[in-house]
């Protein structure tokens, strides 16, 4: 998990230099599916819930997203408060 992190961070932080969200956004799809195997599934689901609510989160980032969640029990109330979370701020939480 460790090296998959390593490699999500890397591909998010190139995102970011050629300004390509819906790439940023892809990636912490996974991002969301690391911590929720780590047993942090309210943040991962609030990573989701940000991803779908976001407007350049495309229709192939939702698929994977819904195939990596369907895995894990989702908490409505998570995923409500990633719906308030703007883009900037979360690739730079996850980026710490």
């Amino acid at each position: 998990e460790g090296e998959a992190l390593s490699y999500l961070k890397q591909s998010i932080r190139e995102a970011r230099d050629i300004k390509a969200d819906f790439i940023a956004l892809d990636a912490l799809v996974w991002v969301g599916g690391i911590h929720a195997r780590r047993g942090e599934i309210e943040k991962a689901v609030e990573l989701w819930g940000m991803i779908r609510q976001h407007p350049k989160t495309d229709p192939e980032t939702i698929q994977s997203l819904d195939e990596v969640a369907q895995d894990f029990p989702l908490i409505q109330e998570a995923e409500e408060k990633g719906r308030k979370w703007e883009l900037d701020s979360l690739l730079n939480e996850v980026l710490k």
